[in-house]
């Protein structure tokens, strides 16, 4: 598991907190007006394919606003915040220079894609764990699956709440889960709405997010 911080390639100044990458080819899932697409300490690569949002273009790397404290805001505004409709409008606060931009309005999703051509990588201690869930075997699975992740001292069967809190009372560090094809699990009949809810009513330990597999883009 890789964090880093994100640098000017020009200035090499500071552009964010630590962030954990995510380690898949996965889009993600119920982009909602007005909601983060990425949750804080995430640095979610966009697939090649991956064309839902205009502030991201495949290969580009989608971060939560509020990991990105110092960048300065030019540019477009909609109604209520940046619309990103007008290309590159969050600058370096050391050398002005555009390196990202941002999709913040009321009427769209949120997130920043940030061009990894006008940045550098620095290392990182990781600060948010981000673990991947591939799907599959319905609500005991997962409850399985995130009992053994979370390294639980108990267990506490479907009571997602009650392992969120034990994790967060003995862990430094929050947690994302990417919860890939949970769409189509809660199609077939897995509670997953109920599920996130009692992770996230439990605090800010662990949170879990939708996916779901990247299209494959043919070479051409």
């Amino acid at each position: 598991m890789d964090a880093w911080i994100l640098t000017c390639r020009a200035c090499r100044a500071p552009l964010s907190l630590p962030l954990t990458a995510l380690d898949a080819q996965v889009d993600p899932a119920r982009l909602e007006e007005g909601r983060d697409v990425v949750p804080r300490g995430c640095l979610w690569p966009a697939a090649p394919g991956f064309a839902e949002l205009h502030a991201v273009r495949g290969g580009d790397w989608m971060v939560c606003r509020a990991d990105l404290p110092d960048a300065v805001s030019r540019g477009d505004h909609g109604c209520c915040g940046p619309s990103g409709l007008d290309g590159p409008n969050l600058h370096c606060p050391g050398c002005d220079a555009a390196f990202a931009t941002e999709m913040g309005d009321c009427w769209a999703p949120h997130v920043v894609g940030v061009d990894p051509r006008r940045v550098e990588r620095a290392q990182a201690e990781v600060s948010t764990a981000v673990y991947v869930y591939e799907g599959g075997g319905g609500a005991w699975a997962f409850a399985a699956w995130l009992h053994e992740t979370l390294a639980a001292e108990d267990w506490y069967g479907l009571e997602l709440g009650q392992l969120a809190a034990a994790w967060a009372a003995r862990a430094p560090g929050a947690v994302v889960v990417v919860w890939v094809g949970a769409d189509d699990e809660e199609a077939a009949g897995t509670p997953v709405t109920a599920m996130m809810a009692a992770l996230a009513g439990a605090g800010p330990g662990v949170t879990a997010v939708r996916a779901g597999l990247a299209p494959e883009v043919e070479a051409g």
